[in-house]
């Protein structure tokens, strides 16, 4: 994180350009260096300014090209500026320069910079006596044919430069050896000389006796300074990183001081009298002062020397005889010859030592060089390769192995607290404590969420939908719940990462109740039945340091090393099998070796090699159509196997699900290689990546990496589920005590513990548990031992973490690409001794997909939006019909017939969707192939979500025809459908509002869905404002809308009809016995709907006409008028016959 901050602080892109210093010789460039603009950049504010803005720093210039050899060295202050703060610039050199009396005025100013300065610290000068300490340097480059090189180390400080003695053949010398610069002047201030020393370079070169030295690296070492006065305390030697260019050459053990001269008393200055030693001792060289030289103490080194493997033929001859030398601090030991390489690749005595003197510190252990050569005709010896191991301290004998980062970093602290010391003041030391003491508690957290991962919760919530039928389960299915707990375990670590980063308490044992991950249940469901492997992101010998638990692997080189990686592959001659244990000599008992504790016989042995390659990700394309055309290459020894039969076309990431077995003898070759190739009509297939496994160490690591431990055993359980190791639980327990020295395990199923010597394993209640009711008393002690298995890293002395049942994540590469990845191979391997019965494989083979036939019948819809408009008489209609189809199959595509003129949405068609598909039930997709283009020769593989699509159009004869509304139908998730039209409502598009089932396990579905239309929220606003302007005497009905989201990504879906559908999902066998034609046609017709018959002609349906064009938009305006006419026509006919009828009844009387 640290890196990536520190490449995020800086511009990558920066506007202002870096400042170069070129050295000229003879008017050539022969030297530069490159200083950053921002390092030295001037700002008011000082957290701004650049960290060398203004101080007087030493740079080396360097030669250009590859090799960046040190030329000269400068000791300058650079200040870069705006021009308004130039005199800023002399502000802030060291006491003693002054300016030109001239030039003082306008440079006070600001107007100029003084063309130069006076010094006056010329008169102020201290003599000082440079020692520089070599003592070794470790993992040179090869600079000679026989993959060695004649190392010396050159020295160049100021004017003065000496080199060390010369050791011949080796990659890690030790010199021994100090190099005396006396009456070194340093003019300045003594105290800015000790608080800032200038760096010392270091050169190394080869010696040639014939032609200049060759250049091998250099390394600069800061120096320890003691003034007149100070205490003398001895410096310790350090670990220097050597480079040659940007390339990484070595290590040197060294360390160089600075003493101050005395020169108070007449004479040369000469060195204080309480430094100790004076004068150092010189025996043809200058020796390092004791104190400095590391105390030695005689140590054993024992030697482990199992066999030579993958050795190449040298100058076309072919390895017969070959012999190991083993060289450390001028001791040797030589192995006995193996008599006939091509048949007995092993050494018969396997088992030897040799006494060094060895320092007490284990940083300090000088190297060891393993040579090994081979006899040849007439007594002559042929170098077949070497190696050198600069660092001995994982073969310490007691010691836990130290990485060489974890080294580095551990000298690192050593030299900068002790470079601090003189000037921490007690706040400052109070602040780095709390920084420790943070970094030590996260570092403990970190180990406490990897070595106990959380117990993940499983969420109780279960619906019918989610049940598994353990019939569907197979490999593939404890492959892909494997894949989800990892995905659920990283999301819980990165809660608790960010947690840590924010101070809050991370979720902990006894907090992990307050805040769970929730599992869906049908991965609770599956992970009781499958048992879940674990999945690894790497390769498996990442994890387990390589499986060099007891048997290394030593790479022999030959030949000079160049500046580039891509040479190592050429260099190697071959690989060395075996090990070192170093104890000191005291402690060494006769007859009795440590190494062999344990140790196999070594002879060549007989195994079964399954490889289960499941899938490949990421691979890169070999066609130019981007993709490639992949398929498996399985080479072990001699054999080869091929699936190029089976090629997958067009993937880039192939499941290959391959099971490959072979009889191997662990000879000459043990590597196990799987290439992926891109299979080609024309020409040679080409190489995408491969991938090597070093069976060997595999098979005798006591990682027990032969068979991945499995989380239970159950003999009930059979297929994908059941025990695959040749040897059962107990069996394998009781190996490993046998090879560790350890009695027997000793089971108390009462008491639930297994114990073994003083060691203690409780067995947890679960475990017992996982064995049913009725269960021997033997399958209880397998749960059990296997318990112990999953836990022997606990096992004191003994214990070792165990290989568990894994895929491992494997990358390719290739080599005509060095370096560069090319993909990633998800695959495992397991090793059976053919002494016993092997287990039946796993089953890992792809799945086949299920033929299925879909039939949707389309019977009603209702309240579907009316879209047309007449012209004459205002009246809303809609021409409906339906389409339907698979999401992504757009092939699929199939329309009902047109309901012309739907006064109301309602909709009758009576009409039968068919749909056939290839379904994968565990993965829950479909599978289907189509051509890419028409000019692809085969078809490309593609998985799709089951997803049918229905949508509602309205139909028009001259326009195109206008979108009204669709629904996304999940088939293994559907809403279920509703009984009548009325309850049908919008939330049931809405995902999580109604309860959901799977077609493929009811089969049938009947019911009402609805149509919805996305409609912005924009644009629904602009709708109401619309309304409000608009004042309409006739309202329509209101459409009803569900808001989906929130924030800027909040959508509205307005319901825009509804559908009456039949689902029936059929296997292929069930439809070819009750088949069924499509629309309406034979076998199993539907009838023809009765659609209400509606014209425009008077002549032929006038009442219908009158109802739907005058009736139904003029209804009340009819009503009222005959009502109106009725009353005015009876106060007419009032009025008419009142007179009357009053002149008739007073006359008549």
């Amino acid at each position: 994180m640290l890196k990536e901050l520190k490449q995020r602080s800086e511009e990558s892109q920066n506007v202002i350009p870096d400042v170069f210093i070129w050295m000229f010789g003879n008017n050539k460039r022969v030297a530069y260096i490159r200083i950053p603009a921002h390092t030295i950049l001037f700002s008011v504010a000082k957290q701004e300014k650049g960290k060398d803005c203004g101080q007087i720093q030493t740079v080396f210039l360097k030669t250009p090209g590859l090799e960046s050899r040190v030329m000269a060295r400068l000791e300058i202050s650079l200040w870069f500026g705006p021009s308004k703060y130039a005199k800023n610039a002399i502000v802030t050199l060291p006491a003693g320069f002054n300016i030109n009396n001239e030039e003082e005025e306008s440079v006070i100013s600001g107007i100029t910079l003084p063309s130069n300065l006076i010094t006056e610290f010329l008169s102020v000068q201290s003599f000082f006596q440079m020692r520089a300490h070599f003592y070794q340097a470790r993992g040179l480059l090869a600079a000679d044919e026989n993959g060695l090189a004649d190392p010396f180390a050159k020295v160049t400080f100021s004017a003065f430069s000496q080199s060390t003695k010369v050791i011949e053949e080796t990659l890690s010398p030790t010199w021994g050896e100090t190099l005396i610069f006396d009456h070194i002047l340093i003019e300045g201030s003594r105290e800015d000389f000790q608080s800032d020393p200038p760096s010392v370079c270091v050169e190394i070169y080869d010696q040639d006796y014939f032609g200049s030295p060759e250049y091998l690296g250099q390394c600069f070492i800061v120096p320890v300074v003691f003034l007149e006065g100070d205490e003398y305390v001895q410096p310790s030697l350090r670990i220097f990183d050597i480079t040659r260019g940007m390339r990484h050459a070595g290590e040197l053990l060294a360390v160089v001081e600075f003493i101050e001269l005395d020169y108070s008393s007449f004479g040369e200055p000469k060195i204080p009298e309480h430094i100790v030693p004076q004068e150092l001792e010189y025996q043809d060289k200058y020796v390092i002062p004791e104190g400095i030289q590391p105390v030695l103490e005689p140590y054993r080194i024992e030697v482990l020397l199992w066999g030579l493997r993958d050795l190449k033929n040298l100058n076309i001859l072919s390895m017969n005889q070959p012999m190991v030398i083993m060289e450390c601090a001028g001791e040797k030991l030589d192995s006995c010859m193996i008599e006939n390489y091509k048949t007995k690749p092993n050494f018969k005595k396997t088992v030897d030592y040799f006494v060094v003197e060895f320092p007490i510190d284990p940083e300090l252990h000088p190297p060891l060089t393993i040579v090994v050569t081979e006899r040849r005709l007439f007594g002559g010896v042929g170098l077949i390769g070497t190696k050198s191991l600069s660092s001995l301290e994982q073969f310490v004998f007691g010691r836990k192995k130290k990485s060489k980062k974890e080294m580095k970093n551990g000298v690192k602290e050593k030299k900068k607290v002790k470079g601090e010391r003189r000037k921490t003041t007690e706040k400052n030391k109070n602040k780095m404590k709390t920084k420790t003491e943070k970094k030590t508690k996260k570092k403990i957290f970190l180990k406490t969420l990897i070595d106990n991962p959380p117990k993940l919760v499983i969420n109780q919530e279960t619906s019918a939908s989610n049940e598994e039928d353990e019939s569907e389960l197979d490999w593939w299915s404890k492959f892909y719940v494997s894949k989800e707990l990892v995905q659920k375990r990283k999301k819980y670590y990165n809660m608790c990462m960010k947690m840590q980063d924010n101070g809050e308490t991370p979720l902990l044992d006894e907090q992990r109740h307050s805040r769970v991950i929730a599992i869906s249940s049908k991965t609770q469901i599956k992970s009781k039945l499958c048992n879940y492997s674990q999945i690894f992101h790497g390769d498996l010998e990442k994890e387990f340091n390589n499986f060099e638990d007891w048997l290394c692997t030593f790479t022999l080189y030959k030949g000079k090393s160049r500046d580039d990686y891509e040479d190592e592959e050429d260099r190697t001659t071959g690989k060395l099998k075996g090990s070192f244990c170093i104890y000191p000599e005291k402690e060494a008992q006769e007859n009795t070796f440590r190494i062999s504790e344990g140790m196999p016989p070594n002879t060549p042995i007989q195994v079964t090699v399954r490889v289960y390659v499941i899938l490949a990700t990421n691979l890169t394309p070999a066609d130019p159509n981007g993709k490639a055309d992949p398929y498996l290459l399985v080479k072990l020894g001699n054999v080869e196997l091929s699936s190029k039969d089976r090629y997958i076309p067009k993937q880039l990431n192939p499941v290959f699900g391959e099971y490959v077995s072979f009889s191997f003898n662990f000879k000459r070759k043990t590597e196990l290689m799987i290439q992926i190739l891109d299979h080609d009509l024309v020409g040679s297939d080409d190489l995408i990546g491969e991938t090597k496994i070093d069976l060997e160490n595999r098979y005798y690591s006591r990682h027990y990496a032969c068979c991945g431990l499995q989380r239970t055993y159950n003999t009930q359980r059979s297929g994908y589920n059941s025990w695959r190791d040749a040897r059962k639980p107990t069996q394998i327990l009781t190996k490993l005590c046998k090879e560790s020295g350890l009695p027997e395990p000793v089971y108390d199923i009462a008491a639930k513990e297994v114990k073994i010597e003083a060691k203690v394993f409780e067995v947890p209640d679960d475990i017992l548990q996982l064995v049913d009711t009725g269960k021997t008393t033997e399958e209880q002690e397998e749960n059990a031992a296997l318990h112990v298995l999953h836990n022997w890293a606990d096992m004191p002395i003994a214990g070792i973490e165990l290989v568990p049942e894994h895929v491992e994540t494997r990358s390719l590469f290739s080599v005509e690409k060095p370096g560069m990845e090319q993909g990633k191979v998800q695959m495992w391997v397991d090793l059976f001794p053919k002494e016993l019965p092997t287990p039946p494989p796993v089953n890992v083979s792809p799945r086949k997909p299920q033929s299925y036939e879909l039939r949707v019948i389309i019977w009603n819809t209702d309240d579907v939006i009316l879209d047309d408009v007449n012209p004459v008489t205002g009246t809303k209609s809609s021409d409906i019909y339906v389409k339907g189809w698979i999401k992504t199959m757009d092939h699929t595509k199939q329309e009902t017939d047109v309901h012309f003129n739907s006064f109301t949405g309602e909709g009758n068609f009576n009409w039968r969707f068919i749909f056939r598909f290839d379904f994968l039930p565990s993965e829950k997709q479909i599978v289907y192939k189509k051509k890419e283009s028409l000019f692809s020769l085969e078809e490309s593989e593609y998985r799709v979500a089951p997803i049918l699509i229905l949508q509602v159009w309205d139909y028009d004869l001259v326009s195109a025809n206008d979108f009204l509304g669709a629904i996304e139908i999940d088939l293994t998730r559907m809403v279920t459908g509703i009984k009548t039209a009325k309850q049908c409502s919008v939330n049931m598009a809405v995902e999580g509002t109604y309860p959901t089932s799977s077609i493929f396990k009811k089969k049938r579905e009947k019911g009402w869905w609805p149509f919805t239309k996305v409609k912005e929220a924009e644009e629904e606003e602009e709708e109401k404002e619309n309304d409000n302007k608009t004042k309409k005497k006739k309202k329509e009905k209101e459409r009803e809308t569900v808001t989906v989201g929130t924030g800027s990504s909040a959508y509205i879906l307005e319901l825009t009809g509804k559908v009456e559908a039949e689902f029936e999902l059929l296997t292929s066998e069930e439809a070819e016995k009750h088949p069924a034609g499509e629309g309406r046609e034979e076998p199993q017709p539907l009838e023809k709907p009765n659609r209400p018959t509606v014209s425009m002609s008077w002549i032929v349906n006038p009442f219908k006409t009158l109802y739907f064009f005058i009736w139904r938009n003029y209804k009340w305006y009819i009503i009222f008028s005959l009502l109106g006419v009725s009353v005015t026509s009876f106060l007419v006919m009032l009025v008419y016959t009142f007179p009357g009828n009053i002149t008739n009844k007073l006359t008549i009387g």
